[in-house]
Formats: C-alpha cells, sequence, structure tokens
C-alpha cells in the first residue's frame, strides 16, 4: 500500500519537477491507455492512466498492452517510445561527468532516439546497443530475429563477440553468419527490411469489375481487412500456403495475406501450413503531434497506412 500511494503522488508531480529533483529517475509519459509499471523487488503491476507521467529508476520494468504506449525521457539525452506489445526492464541509469550511462533489457517495438549517447547498454535477445547518435527503430523478439533500422546517425551493436555500426538508412536484420547491411527507402520498419530481403515480386491482376485485391490479416476470408491492392501494382511476395490459395506479402508497413489466384508471378515462395496464424497487428491509436514526429520515419505519414495509423473519435 505505501508504495501504490508514492507512485499516485508522484503521478500529480509536474514533469518539470520530477526531471529537477531527481536526475536519477527517468521520467515516463503515458501517451495511451494500456501501460503498465513493475517497481523493484515487487510483483504487481500498477496500470496508468492515460496522459499520466511517472518516474522509473533501476530495477523497475515497464510493459504495454495491444494498445498501450509510452514515451520515457533521458533528460536531454535522449528518448525511447514503447509501442503496443514491449517491455522495458531498466537495470540502471545514472549521469556522471555529463555522460549518460544507461543499462536495459528490450522486447517489443522502440523507437530510439538519442543525441550522442556512447555508454549504452541496451540488450535484447540477439543484441545489445552501445552507442547510439540519432534515431532508430528497433523490433526485439524472443521467437525472430532482432532488427534495427537507422533513420539518421548511426548505430553501434555487438552480437555474437562482434561489434558493427548501422548507418542512415541502412537497416539490419540479426544473421549469426554475418553483418550484412541492407539500404533502404523511407519509412525505415521490419516489414520493409524483410521484404526487401526475402520478398519475390508479383503482379496483382484481379478479375474485371474489380479495382483490386484485399490483403487480409491471416490466410483467409475470415481475417480482418488490412488494406487494399490496386490492379496493376506490385506486391512483395513471401510464402504460400499449401493448399487453401494464399499468399503472404509484405504490406505497407507489415505483413498481410491475399488470394494466389490475384497475383502473377514466377516466384518459387516457401510453402507454410494453411492454418498460419494471423499477421502482426501493430496499430497507433491517437497519435499526438510528437509521437508522430517520432514515427514519421519509420511508419511514414498518416494516411498512407489506415492500419496502423487508427483514430478513436471518441477519446
Amino acid at each position: 500500500m505505501p508504495r501504490l500511494w508514492l507512485l499516485l503522488c508522484i503521478l500529480l508531480i509536474p514533469l518539470s519537477t520530477i526531471q529537477a529533483q531527481d536526475k536519477l529517475a527517468a521520467p515516463i509519459e503515458i501517451t495511451y491507455k494500456g501501460l503498465g509499471i513493475r517497481q523493484k523487488a515487487t510483483e504487481q503491476w500498477i496500470d496508468l492512466r492515460d496522459g499520466s507521467v511517472a518516474v522509473i529508476g533501476g530495477g523497475d520494468a515497464v510493459q504495454t498492452n495491444d494498445d498501450g504506449r509510452g514515451i520515457i525521457n533521458f533528460l536531454d539525452y535522449g528518448t525511447i517510445m514503447l509501442l503496443p506489445n514491449s517491455q522495458f526492464e531498466l537495470d540502471s541509469f545514472r549521469i556522471e561527468s555529463g555522460q549518460l550511462y544507461l543499462e536495459a533489457q528490450m522486447l517489443g517495438t522502440f523507437i530510439l532516439e538519442f543525441t550522442d549517447s556512447e555508454n549504452l547498454h541496451l540488450k535484447t535477445p540477439d543484441l545489445e546497443i552501445v552507442g547510439i547518435t540519432g534515431d532508430a527503430g528497433l523490433w526485439a523478439s524472443e521467437t525472430q530475429a532482432d532488427v534495427l533500422v537507422v533513420d539518421q546517425g548511426f548505430v553501434t551493436i555487438q552480437f555474437d563477440g562482434r561489434t558493427g555500426t548501422i548507418g542512415e538508412a541502412e537497416g539490419w536484420r540479426y544473421n549469426a553468419a554475418d553483418f550484412e547491411l541492407t539500404r533502404l527507402d523511407e519509412p525505415y520498419n521490419r516489414a520493409r527490411l524483410i521484404g526487401t530481403l526475402d520478398g519475390c515480386t508479383g503482379i496483382v491482376h484481379t478479375s474485371e469489375g474489380n479495382r483490386g485485391v484485399i490483403v487480409r490479416t491471416g490466410p483467409g476470408q475470415g481475417f480482418q481487412k488490412r488494406g487494399l491492392i490496386e490492379d496493376n501494382q506490385t506486391a512483395s511476395l513471401l510464402a504460400k500456403t499449401e493448399t487453401t490459395g494464399w499468399t503472404r506479402i509484405q504490406h505497407a508497413n507489415a505483413f498481410g495475406w491475399i488470394l494466389s489466384s490475384a497475383v502473377e508471378s514466377n516466384c518459387e515462395l516457401p510453402v507454410l501450413p494453411d492454418d498460419s496464424p494471423e499477421e502482426e497487428t501493430l496499430h497507433v491509436i491517437n497519435g499526438d503531434e510528437r509521437e508522430l514526429a517520432l514515427l514519421r520515419p519509420f511508419f511514414g505519414i498518416v494516411g498512407l497506412d489506415g492500419f496502423f495509423y487508427q483514430f478513436d473519435e471518441n477519446r
């Protein structure tokens, strides 16, 4: 109960007061409901209200649900934006001789923006970020290869006993065999990198009277619609189902499925089970001006991907 009361009191303190009084605690702004904090040496997750501000220190953890978002501010040194279904555990945070020292563990999707920080240890299942100047997008997973893309500046990483640097407009997918960088056009994100590396080009041709093919979140008519590819447009094909006639593609800022009969190609695609699961449904609801500025290099402008950028007029 005392810890809960303390946190509730903190939420009422203005952000400027937090920064002035405690430089070893990082303010976190809850930008959309669905974010919780677990304090050091506790097991209880405390859900925070939309628009509130709290602080986290060494040993604290943060997680978001399917919708939740938050921005952690490390004073004037940088920010980390948590997108939905992400986890961030802060091991240590200090300022020494004008330098930021930060250690944390990360799973999920993040936007990183730092100014000349060379004392980072941001750990994911496949890599460790040890330096960053500029802004980057990070996709970290326990089941799939980690991906890192850079908009401006550079990011230095360590993996498998090696060190590498990812530069402006470059993307990298973890591969224990080598350190291969890929040039990308904006927006820079995981799906576009994978489409570039693994995709095979096909052309959409639908029946007369149709204006294109619907992209769905899974291989079947019952899955949610996530977009449309117009007739005679290209699609980056990644795989196909065994017998049900669906093709997996890279679409906008994510992945999706289209009817195989609606696309022409000479691609030899990998075969996936007919009951392949729904694709990721990452989205941002009611992003504010600051968030949209952080997201734009990695997910494009509002209007180009109506599934990723969503708006709820009732909020």
